[in-house]
């Protein structure tokens, strides 16, 4: 399993966060006698000016007070030592500030005794340019963010706030060449690599684009002497999936279906979007094609965050026996390439099998991938993971069949029904129907366990029954009845005053089962038959409103109602920063259950550029917990108020340390996952896999999860947990614990979690 990089720059934790980690590693930090430091201001450039400020020490809690020094390095000199006297050892910030001079701030541990430090400083200049939106759409700039860094590296961007008045910017950077991306909110950043910016004198930008819209920023990883050729051959494509708005908020036309080529440094862009997901595909000579998914959030830049890197071809060969299907007909492969966060859209590709062979040429060599065998009606029998790992794979797969036979009926009746082995989005699935008798016949891949989806318009029967298929005997097909129960539950939904809501979802959770149903409402109505017998959970939503849940309880052959009242929802406005105060842009920010009877999580939400984020939410939710999830950066958790005045702020750490963790998996491919406690949430170990920077593996009945880096203070590994009203209430039980500390794997061992 791979580890991945871990970026340390800055870290700031509260008193008390601190306080649990050091009782917790059992390594308090030390508060010795004076310590000593000699710092070397260095002059990054512009040698021939004089630069005069002074160094800035801070505690980095605070309990020491601040020391500072001046300095000044003459013209013609390139740098200068500053002794520093500090009242005690531990943890200090060492920066350089004064008129006009950019220093990056540096963290270091001082033990009792002397160090030494080397501080680069540069001059700022003042950069300017005039904001040029598209032409048919006015774009009214409130704010912007400069960002620099060194041409064609990855380092993480350096920023600073830019002055936007009548379409002109203002901004100051160091001096020095950047690759340089000024971004006005709610638009593309405007990307220029290798800029030299001069000291002495205002540098000028010239127009600054800022078209409006979602936007794609990436890199092409290609190296070596041929790389020129390659990045100039290089096609980029990206393609809506699904459901994609085709018109702009001014009702403009907008081109969903876009190529573009790569910048001299391998970097990719793509402006003006409508917001949805989309497929990213590249295409260079001489390599495999590399798709990716990606979601686009409207008036937000997504910058991907690792270089896409590209693989030599290889072939797949996938040996079916039997060679035909229960029907005789060549077998049909889906073949689709999986990505960090899942199956890549428009990444299948679809082969018909010649005597049970079915060949896949160019794939990419090192590729993860799914291969999926149908028969000719289009059922999925066989699904098998791949890995590419030589230039020629062969994978061999055996479709035996199953003949099943049975019966459906709702109550003591026989009912007409799709029947659907498997699910309808599930793979293996196979359909059947049964007749006006009920009687229905199918093949299926396998014998064993269940799950079948039966569906029917006239009654109105959305269910799924478990059901265990025997294996056959003699050659005469195994029967599997599946029964629905005759009951009934009908939804009114109601707005505020009272009237019937036009058109709602009405959402509903078995407690008995876990099944989760969903069902559109007409003229503030909904019924559903055949319901499980026992406790579910019952709510309405509409793209702005919501209603409270509520439990109904459905009794055998009985029938229920209830009455749900949509309220509008609330909206929760917050902005991401380091613990430094810049914004951390991109962060993707996984809400808990404000009601922890739900298995669902609400749906996650992305910061922009700028850092900021919003989520609707109940109309008596008072706080929201979130797993932070910040590129490059460590994870963290925060709770967030609920209809405060301003931006709620949510603070990540710069540094943060890692966390390896095992638990008791059984023979379960899919384990039931423990919980987490951070000290400020307890939330499901499950949210983790959000996350693509997180190692899982599961081997010999044990699962073992790395996490790169996690905040600083009390980490522990929960069995289970006691639930209240939501998440927020949740505490931990049956833990193991620890601290996580910079630079220190904590390592953490559970026994086999409550389910």
């Amino acid at each position: 399993m791979t580890r991945g990089p871990l970026r340390t720059s800055t870290l700031v934790v509260s008193v008390l966060t601190l306080l649990g980690a050091q009782l917790a590693v059992g390594d308090p930090q030390r508060r010795g006698g004076p310590a000593s430091l000699r710092v070397v201001v260095v002059k990054g450039v512009a040698e021939e000016l004089e630069a005069r400020g002074e160094v800035v020490s801070r505690e980095e809690n605070g309990r020491l007070p601040e020391v500072r020094a001046a300095f000044v390095v003459p013209s013609g000199r390139a740098s200068v030592e500053v002794p520093l006297r500090l009242p005690g050892a531990g943890t200090w910030w060492i920066g350089a500030e004064g008129p006009g001079l950019f220093s990056k701030p540096q963290r270091v541990a001082l033990p009792d005794g002397t160090g030494r430090l080397s501080l680069e400083v540069r001059p700022l200049v003042r950069l300017t340019g005039r904001i040029a939106g598209r032409p048919e759409r006015a774009t009214e700039a409130e704010s912007a963010l400069v960002r620099w860094r060194v041409p064609e590296s990855l380092d993480p961007w350096e920023s600073r706030k830019a002055v936007v008045s009548a379409g002109h910017l203002e901004a100051e950077v160091p001096a020095g060449t950047w690759d340089l991306a000024i971004q006005v909110t709610g638009c593309a950043s405007d990307r220029r690599e290798s800029v030299p910016v001069p000291a002495g004198a205002p540098k000028e930008l010239g127009a600054v684009s800022a078209v409006p819209g979602a936007s794609l920023v990436g890199r092409v990883a290609v190296s070596g002497t041929d790389a020129p050729r390659l990045r100039a051959a290089t096609r980029v494509t990206l393609s809506p999936v699904g459901e994609v708005r085709r018109q702009g908020a001014a009702g403009e036309e907008i081109s969903l279906s876009r190529e573009s080529r790569l910048s001299p440094s391998g970097e990719l862009q793509f402006i003006g979007l409508a917001a949805g997901r989309y497929s990213l595909r590249v295409h260079t000579p001489g390599f495999a094609r590399e798709d990716r998914s990606v979601d686009l959030a409207p008036d937000v830049e997504l910058e991907l965050r690792d270089p896409i890197s590209l693989a030599r071809p290889a072939r797949l060969q996938v040996d079916l026996s039997p060679p035909l299907d229960p029907a005789g007909s060549p077998w049909e492969v889906d073949l689709r390439e999986a990505g960090e966060a899942g199956l890549l859209p428009n990444s299948m590709r679809a082969v018909r099998s010649s005597n049970g062979v079915a060949l896949f040429p160019d794939i990419r060599l090192g590729g993860e991938y799914l291969a999926i065998v149908r028969a000719r009606s289009g059922d999925a029998f066989r699904v098998e993971s791949v890995t590419v790992d030589a230039p020629v794979t062969k994978i061999r797969l055996r479709l035996d069949a199953v003949a099943v036979v049975g019966r459906v009926t709702l109550g003591d009746e026989p009912l007409a029904a799709e029947v659907i082995f498997g699910g309808r989005n599930a793979a293996p699935s196979v359909r059947s129907k049964s007749g006006e008798d009920g009687e229905f016949r199918v093949e299926l891949p396998r014998a064993g366990a269940w799950p079948v989806e039966v569906l029917s318009r006239a009654p109105r029967v959305s269910r799924i029954v478990r059901v265990t298929v025997p294996e056959m005997e003699g050659g005469v097909p195994s029967r599997v009845d599946l029964a629905v129960p005759l009951t009934r539950l009908r939804v009114r939904i109601l707005d505020e005053d009272g009237a019937a809501v036009a058109s709602c979802l009405v959402r509903l959770e078995s407690m008995e089962t876990h099944e989760n149903l969903s069902e559109i409402a007409r003229d503030g109505e909904a019924e559903l038959t055949g319901l499980t017998v026992g406790e579910w959970i019952v709510h309405a939503e509409s793209a702005r409103a919501v209603s409270e849940s509520k439990a109904v309880t459905i009794e055998k052959d009985g029938g229920a109602e209830t009455t749900l009242t949509l309220a509008e929802k609330r909206t929760v406005r917050g902005v991401v920063v380091s613990s430094l105060g810049d914004p951390v842009p991109y962060a993707r920010l996984q809400p808990l259950r404000w009601d922890s009877r739900a298995d669902l999580f609400p749906q996650t939400v992305v910061a922009d550029a700028a850092g900021r984020f919003q989520l609707q939410v109940p109309p008596k939710t008072e706080r929201v917990g979130f797993l932070v999830l910040p590129p490059g950066r460590p994870m963290t958790t925060a709770v967030v108020p609920v209809g405060g005045a301003g931006e709620s702020v949510v603070s990540v750490p710069e540094e943060g340390g890692p966390v390896r963790f095992s638990f008791g998996a059984g023979a379960d491919a899919f384990p039931a996952m423990p919980w987490i406690t951070d000290g400020t949430l307890t939330f499901p170990a499950v949210l983790l896999r959000l996350s693509s920077e997180v190692g899982m593996e599961t081997r010999a009945g044990r699962t073992w999860v790395e996490v790169p880096s996690y905040r600083a203070g009390p980490f522990g590994v929960c069995a289970s947990a006691r639930l209240g009203t939501s998440d927020l209430d949740a505490i931990g039980l049956g833990c193991v614990a620890g601290g996580v500390a910079p630079g220190r794997e904590l390592a953490l061992d559970l026994e086999s979690p409550k389910p």
